[in-house]
């Protein structure tokens, strides 16, 4: 917070009959996680702590690696006299304002916050300053708590999810994981395939929840080598298309169904020489008997 602006806020404050007096402590807090990659929001709220507060301002630093702070709104705020209207610079976002009649309460609205996220991971807003005036009469300041404001993002999973409801999405399907000794020495790998009738299919993308790295999509082509070779965690398959659609199917983790689609064509082909042997054995024998 400016010096200017600290002396248009005291100003003001002795405009509405209030002088700075004791302190007590208020908090901001964020109304939730996000889910899903692109452009994404999240309101900074206020708990007065049963206090009432006519005045609010604040300088909160934005810090995260797959996250970008894109703009700020005072859209819904319960602050509607700006002194500072919210805005960014680099990182960092300031706002100070009024609320005229005072406002008490846990949930108040201060400024809504727009971000592009790239990918999952943990964000937090530090709170390098902060103060609120309460609408007392006597001017107390309260201090807001400084601690972090903590959230995080993760990418949004489902089992068939077109992008946009104005395009077809890709064909549904069902990838598979096999393991044959031609294929990357019999390790795990998954094969799939699709079409889009639309625009065509672009690429693909997998994503492997049971690794140290969960949440992490990366472009895929079948057959595609699976990091991890035990399946402890669930699989998806993202198709798509060239206009951006995008289908995403799962394959459950280390389960019966999975354990199924897990074809090691070493033995299946054993088994099928052991079959046809068998086959001209009887064959053999109904045709010498019949002599």
């Amino acid at each position: 917070m400016t010096h200017k602006t600290t002396i248009k806020l005291l100003i003001i404050a002795i405009f509405l009959g209030i002088l700075p007096a004791g302190v007590h402590a208020a908090y901001f807090l964020l109304d939730k996680n996000v889910v899903g990659t692109g452009r994404q929001e999240i309101n900074i709220l206020i708990d007065t702590e049963n206090q009432e507060i006519n005045t609010v301002s604040a300088t909160l630093t934005f810090s995260s690696n797959n996250i970008v702070l894109e703009d700020v709104s005072d859209a819904r705020s319960l602050v509607n006299f700006w002194i500072e209207k919210p805005s960014i610079s680099k990182n960092t976002i300031r706002f100070a304002g009024i609320v005229p009649g005072g406002y008490n309460g846990s949930r108040g609205q201060l400024v809504k916050v727009y971000l592009r996220v790239t990918g999952s991971g943990e964000a937090s807003f530090s709170l390098n300053d902060a103060t609120a005036l309460l609408n007392d009469g006597l001017g107390t300041e309260t201090t807001i708590n400084k601690g972090e404001l903590k959230f995080k993002s993760s990418i949004l999973i489902a089992t068939t999810t077109p992008s946009r409801t104005a395009t077809i999405p890709p064909e549904n399907f069902s990838p598979i994981i096999i393991s044959d000794p031609n294929i990357h020495s019999g390790k795990n790998v998954l094969i799939f395939s699709t079409t889009d009738k639309s625009s065509g299919i672009d690429h693909y993308e997998v994503l492997e929840t049971g690794l140290d790295n969960v949440g992490v999509w990366k472009n895929a082509e079948s057959p595609y080598l699976l990091e991890d070779q035990k399946i402890k965690g669930d699989i998806y398959v993202r198709a798509v298309s060239k206009d951006k659609s995008f289908i995403v199917v799962k394959i459950p983790k280390s389960t019966n169904s999975t354990n199924k689609q897990i074809i090691n064509y070493s033995l299946f082909s054993v088994l099928i020489v052991l079959l046809l042997l068998l086959i001209g054995i009887i064959i053999y024998r109904r045709r010498k008997a019949s002599r």
